[in-house]
């Protein structure tokens, strides 16, 4: 496997031996709806190595997670509805469950800020284009951070943003914003993402807040008389506004085509070549307004 390609695996980190329940998460008392939930997945909190992520990582029985929201919807709806509504989290091969939890103001500006971004130049296509490209924008949704379930063993992810063509259980374009998770964890999930989509993700972009992008897509190889999908970079931590505030020239340029799969048979006559231009100097401008609002607690 090259720098550009590889298959999608988790490294779980090592457990820490004795039962620390959520440690400062489960003892917060503001956290007492996520205290209840980790008690109900007997969660064991562990160190999690920087291939992984930064956030609190807990290890969970097999079958745990699943049979626990399905208890929860029936006994009781106000924790299955923190949970499935309110909680950040994600679970990785039904065995870890990383919760995201507390998110920073730079994290969700820059968030809302990139998607906007996007959104605008589709609703220009909508405006200025042809009648299959004004249906396919039409039924592109901004999707959030819906949880994702991903094929193989239980995995589901919650992308920081997404967009998925209407009709479409995965979205096409994801975006992920990383602004406390190191970059190996950004990767890792992109490449979770694409993989175990089995391909219909097809294009993950990585925003890091420190100011630099990246960029993944699917890509399908023949392996025996197989095809494989695997992951291939196509931005590799572009700087995008230097230590001295230069803001760089460039873009990351995508195109309709990538927002779904099979779009030529569902939206005839669509011009899927159409570009959506992500410009760095833009992006910068977004990542610094977005530190900028991140004010501290007044002493």
């Amino acid at each position: 496997m090259n720098q550009n390609q590889a298959s999608a695996t988790f490294s779980g980190g090592s457990e820490t031996g004795a039962e620390q329940q959520a440690g400062s998460l489960s003892n917060d008392n503001n956290q007492t709806p996520l205290r209840r939930f980790l008690a109900c997945l007997n969660a064991r909190e562990i160190s999690a190595t920087p291939a992984t992520t930064s956030y609190p990582t807990f290890v969970l029985q097999p079958g745990v997670y699943a049979k626990t929201l399905e208890s929860l919807e029936k006994s009781d709806g106000e924790l299955w509805a923190f949970v499935s509504e309110s909680l950040r989290h994600e679970l990785i091969d039904d065995k870890y469950l990383i919760v995201k939890m507390p998110v920073s103001l730079t994290h969700e500006v820059t968030v809302s800020k990139a998607l906007y971004l996007i959104q605008t130049q589709l609703d220009l296509m909508q405006e200025t284009s042809n009648e299959p490209v004004k249906r396919l924008t039409q039924d592109i949704i901004m999707g959030g951070s819906r949880n994702c379930q991903l094929y193989g063993a239980d995995t589901r992810l919650q992308p920081d943003g997404q967009f998925i063509v209407q009709g479409s259980y995965f979205p096409g374009v994801v975006l992920e914003v990383a602004h406390s998770q190191d970059f190996s964890s950004l990767q890792k999930k992109a490449e979770n993402l694409i993989v175990r989509s089995k391909g219909k993700i097809q294009l993950v972009i990585g925003l890091e807040t420190a100011y630099k992008i990246s960029a993944w897509r699917s890509e399908v190889i023949r392996v025996g008389d197989q095809d494989t999908v695997q992951i291939k970079t196509i931005v590799n931590r572009d700087m995008i506004q230097d230590a001295n505030s230069n803001r760089k020239s460039g873009s990351l340029v995508f195109h309709l085509k990538d927002f779904g799969t099979d779009l030529e048979t569902k939206y005839p006559g669509a011009d899927l070549t159409k570009a959506i231009t992500l410009d760095y100097q833009k992006l910068a401008e977004i990542i610094t307004t977005a530190h900028k609002s991140d004010v501290p607690f007044p002493n």
